[in-house]
């Protein structure tokens, strides 16, 4: 077996496969063929050079607090039903994620089709989805404050959003970093069965002429005669809280348009406290991406700690245990902040950790999806020292930090 990029001619094969794999109608063969490139793809391919099994490569880099990560990101993963459960993608995607340690890439995420499946690979849950419904009615009582104005944009606009998006993400956790082509492919378009589909997006500038915040959205029709309908919210960005009250007052500006809006954010987002009657909107919980740590002690290296006072110290050490990267599995990982400094270490053995956990449970805490104690009551963090603990706590999760949320697909 060999793993090894597409060449030109073998792209229709593949974009076949992850048609039939995920049941999607349509002409997307032809749309996937023209925007896939070949070094971003990696085939199994037989002794008879037959592709068995394929996926796509996207190199993103992930916000976790005031730092981005670089990620390796997997997506469109397929195999064609003759060439399944003989263990053929299993033999692709760990030889992927051994060449991209290789290359010094430290983390890994991708949008599970089975959750079950890729935790045999070291993945784990990172994130959750809070997706509120609220009739526009219920918004009423949100009315401009400001001599700020909003103003509708077009596509070649993406700069100032992204601007105003980065400076959003800067303090949170699991967002996703944006180029121009996906700003223009993936924020300012949807994409329903029949096509792209505009999106319309407007930002709103105080008085200042400043941009504080912005809103991109859809109509979208509930019924055959177009009578109901929902304001689909693709995402709405603030800066501070009265440029969020002015989002909120635009929505409440649509209720001759659509009988409620719908949108996507981190859970814990306060919209219950801000309604005059919290009945009018549901929220929902769904779960997000998947995280996978490929090289521990340079991921912890990597990541965003939070800056302690001059005379603060806190350190821990945790032994991790890693069924699939043997160069992660049987160390202990120590990691010592001081003041506005953090050194991490690493050494075989883990006799002496405090903390010990599976490299899939230290991925939950790296994303920020858990703390280190709610891992701990959940009985997924052993513990030996509380004062270890206490100090993974002030780092990981320290008071305030927001919950990790992604709110983009690939």
């Amino acid at each position: 077996m060999q793993v090894r990029p597409l060449r030109e001619e073998e792209k229709i094969n593949y974009a076949n496969m992850v048609r039939d794999a995920f049941v999607i109608p349509g002409n997307f063969t032809t749309e996937f063929v023209e925007r896939m490139k070949v070094e971003d793809t990696r085939g199994l391919f037989d002794d008879e050079g037959k592709l068995v099994s394929g996926l796509r490569i996207l190199w993103n880099d992930i916000w976790l607090g005031r730092k981005k990560v670089r990620s390796v990101d997997i997506t469109s993963v397929a195999t064609p039903p003759e060439n399944r459960r003989q263990g053929l993608l299993k033999q692709l995607l760990r030889e992927v994620l051994r060449q991209e340690a290789e290359k010094g890439i430290n983390v890994s995420a991708l949008y599970p089709f089975e959750f079950a499946f890729y935790r045999k690979f070291g993945y784990e849950l990172a994130s959750s989805t809070q997706t509120v419904k609220v009739k526009i009615p219920a918004l009423a009582h949100f009315r401009s404050k400001t001599k700020g104005r909003w103003t509708q944009c077009v596509e070649d606009d993406w700069p100032r959003f992204k601007t105003l998006y980065d400076n959003y993400c800067m303090s949170r956790f699991g967002r996703f970093d944006r180029d121009e082509m996906f700003w223009r492919r993936n924020v300012l378009k949807a994409y329903e069965l029949t096509g792209p589909v505009p999106q319309l997006p407007y930002i709103w500038t105080d008085e200042n002429g400043q941009d504080g915040a912005y809103i991109i959205y859809r109509m979208k029709n509930k019924d055959a005669q177009g009578w109901e309908r929902d304001m689909r919210i693709r995402e709405m960005v603030w800066l501070d809280e009265a440029a969020r009250h002015e989002i909120y007052a635009f929505i409440a500006n649509h209720d001759s348009q659509a009988e409620q809006a719908v949108w996507s954010a981190e859970p814990g987002d306060e919209v219950y406290a801000l309604l005059s009657n919290p009945r009018e909107a549901t929220i929902e919980y769904e779960s997000g991406y998947m995280l996978r740590l490929l090289n521990v002690e340079k991921a912890l290296g990597e990541r965003a700690w939070p800056e302690l006072g001059a005379d603060e110290t806190a350190a821990f050490s945790v032994a991790v245990r890693d069924d699939v990267l043997p160069w992660n599995d049987g160390r202990t990982y120590r990691l010592e902040a001081s003041g506005g400094r953090v050194e991490v270490s690493s050494g075989a053995g883990t006799e002496h950790a405090g903390l010990s956990c599976d490299v899939r449970i230290l991925a939950q805490l790296y994303a920020g999806y858990l703390s280190p104690f709610e891992a701990a009551r959940l009985g997924k963090l052993a513990v030996t020292s509380e004062t270890e603990l206490a100090a993974a706590q002030r780092l990981f999760s320290p008071p305030g930090q927001p919950a990790s949320f992604m709110n983009d697909q690939w």
